[in-house]
């Protein structure tokens, strides 16, 4: 078992523009503007904090289970408040150490008061399925490989997405 606490950050892209303004050389009287960008930065906003609970389970030689669970207070960007966050997952995982294959279940629901609308609040709800598994091809070479289904429970849609990683472990 494992319990974490800590601190959210928000990560806000700063661009720092410079305009020069200048009068036209060819046209006497007319004023040109030119535009360039001369900084780009990262911001962190420490707004919020989370906290985890995970673990994980053996059984017998090729089996392992394991969960999580996930509660955080955070700021959300559209509504400009702090609002919830309750997620948890478990995995099922089956193999050895050339081999294995798993089913993982993810649920995430965020809610996020309204300030211009007291007593309302915008949430948004989803479920992720992912099955897939790892071959170690090598000693240095890992394929992994799966499909995950996303579905939005509040607007019934969903989006599958495959994943392949080739992994290059150098010794």
């Amino acid at each position: 078992m494992d319990f974490a606490f800590g601190r959210l950050l928000r990560y806000e892209q700063i661009k720092t523009v410079i305009a020069k303004t200048y009068e036209s050389p060819t046209v006497p009287g007319q004023v040109d503007t030119v535009s360039f960008v001369t900084q780009n930065s990262l911001k962190l906003d420490q707004q919020g904090y989370g906290a985890w609970l995970s673990g994980g389970i053996g059984l017998g030689r090729h089996v392992m289970l394991s969960g999580m669970l996930r509660y955080a207070k955070k700021p959300s960007v559209l509504a400009d408040t702090i609002g919830q966050q309750l997620s948890f997952g478990t995995n099922f995982r089956y193999g050895s150490h050339r081999y294995n294959f798993f089913i993982e279940t993810f649920y995430d629901q965020e809610s996020y008061p309204l300030s211009e609308a007291p007593g309302l609040t915008l949430e948004q709800k989803f479920f992720a399925l992912t099955v897939g598994g790892d071959w170690r091809i090598s000693h240095n070479v890992m394929l992994s490989f799966g499909i995950r289904r996303m579905k939005d429970l509040d607007t019934g849609t969903f989006l599958l997405q495959p994943m392949i990683n080739i992994n290059c472990m150098m010794r």
